[in-house]
């Protein structure tokens, strides 16, 4: 099946942003903007914490150029959400347990929750924050039996944040989220 996709942003040179000063992060935010722009793309609406880290003065800032901000803990939300700033992701490693990974989706829909599913590189021989293409693939084929079967949806972080952002009630959703740009994401997710 075809997914939707859309491209978001970590920062320009992955800092942590909460040991850099407000003139450096808002650096890092301007500087992402110009590459997008400069590439033909819209600025992104959405960040996802470099490392997880940030705080109260990283949030402010961050919200100054992004709709929400995702951490690296956690597995997901629940309705309402009321922190777009600390909205959490599941680590899929390559050290993730099976069991581990049905739980997070089956209680995603037991609970009309958002999750969202992280991983790094996807390849034979991941480093330890990423995963195989096996193990990415029987992710994938979990949560299209449980679309399919009108128990979630599998969307982007723009779709999540669109309907989250004004909803009355929860609703089963998975995003899948590839960070710092590797390489895999193009030969191998793609």
């Amino acid at each position: 099946q075809t997914l939707s996709w859309n491209f978001e942003c970590h920062t320009h040179s992955h800092p942590n942003l909460t040991k850099i000063t407000e003139s450096e992060i808002r650096a890092e935010m301007e500087a992402v903007n110009a590459a997008f722009t400069a590439h033909g793309y819209d600025t992104p609406d959405h960040l996802a914490y470099p490392g997880g880290n940030h705080d109260e003065t990283v949030d402010a800032i961050v919200s100054e150029y992004r709709l929400s901000g995702r951490v690296v803990w956690g597995f997901m939300s629940t309705y309402p959400i009321t922190d777009w700033y600390t909205l959490k992701g599941a680590q899929l490693k390559r050290v993730t347990p099976w069991n581990k990974i049905k739980a997070w989706i089956d209680d995603c829909v037991a609970d009309n929750a958002l999750l969202v599913i992280l991983t790094h590189d996807v390849s034979a021989s991941p480093t330890i924050y990423g995963c195989t293409p096996e193990k990415l693939h029987q992710t994938l084929d979990y949560a299209l039996e449980k679309q399919n079967a009108g128990l979630l949806e599998i969307v982007t972080i723009a779709d999540a944040y669109d309907y989250w952002s004004t909803a009355s009630e929860g609703k089963a959703m998975v995003v899948f989220s590839f960070d710092d740009c590797w390489k895999t994401d193009y030969d191998t997710v793609y």
